[in-house]
């Protein structure tokens, strides 16, 4: 099977089509033809976020399916905006200056999370990723990397993925391997310091939800990929979320709400998963 291309974006989104985010998102150039496909992460994202919005389930479901701490109100960013602005948060804007100068004076493309979650004591960038069963789990690769060792692109990161890493001295072959993921946490960084409450930074969490199906020629999965990801950094353990698309099909085929419905319909469409 291949994937479903809708005539509009709208017809393949289905949920808040009127709201701003989603309205950017599908008009950039670089998305406008795979925001309409029934495989696109940004279409699923968007779908399941705003059903569990829709029925109050964000803080339920970041308990039970992404092992999140227990918070009563969970705050959810779509590339780094909220759901009704097409602009991006200002101090989000204001920490990936901090992280990614380069990019920020030059007006180059700069890490866009996919999903941002903010409790009152806690901060947690997701990345997702579907991926075809016979490829290869390099999505959290960049091509910013595979310049010269004199790349300024490269070595901007320097100083932010180092201290991330339980070996400092491998910032340049894991930030190879894991560029999206440091990327993530170095701006969680910034940003908790930016919402410190009360003078105390916020917590910094980093999830990921994958496809359970994805093996490469060599029996890497994105499951291994991040267990070597969590190996190399010297975040505590328990502050690394991994999900699959899979247990979320199975949370929601629980769920009785007619959004939660909705999404697990767009999950069954798409046969990557």
């Amino acid at each position: 099977m291949g994937a479903k291309v809708s005539a509009t974006w709208e017809a393949n989104v289905w949920i808040d089509t009127h709201l701003a985010a989603i309205r950017w998102k599908a008009n950039l150039r670089k998305d406008k033809k795979h925001i309409r496909s029934s495989h696109s992460e940004d279409r699923l994202t968007w779908i399941l976020y705003r059903a569990l919005e829709g029925e109050n389930l964000v803080p339920q479901f970041c308990r039970e399916v992404l092992d999140l701490p227990c918070s009563d109100t969970v705050w959810v960013y779509y590339w780094q905006r909220l759901p009704s602005s097409e602009r991006i948060d200002a101090d989000i804007g204001a920490a990936l200056a901090e992280v990614e100068p380069w990019h920020t004076a030059h007006r180059k493309q700069r890490t866009e999370t996919d999903l941002l979650l903010v409790a009152r004591d806690w901060i947690c960038p997701w990345e997702h990723k579907c991926g075809a069963s016979r490829s290869e789990p390099h999505g959290w690769r960049q091509s910013d990397w595979e310049r010269g060792d004199d790349s300024r692109l490269r070595h901007e990161y320097e100083p932010f993925f180092r201290p991330l890493l339980r070996n400092p001295n491998t910032w340049h072959e894991n930030g190879n391997r894991f560029a999206q993921l440091l990327r993530n946490l170095s701006l969680g960084q910034a940003l908790a310091r930016r919402w410190a409450v009360a003078g105390r930074a916020l917590d910094v969490h980093l999830g990921v939800v994958i496809n359970e199906r994805v093996c490469g020629k060599e029996g890497d999965t994105y499951v291994s990929e991040f267990d070597a990801f969590r190996d190399a950094v010297s975040c505590p353990a328990d502050r690394l979320h991994r999900a699959t698309w899979q247990e979320i099909r199975k949370w929601l085929g629980r769920r009785q709400e007619p959004l939660c419905r909705l999404a697990c319909e767009a999950l069954d469409e798409n046969d990557l998963l």
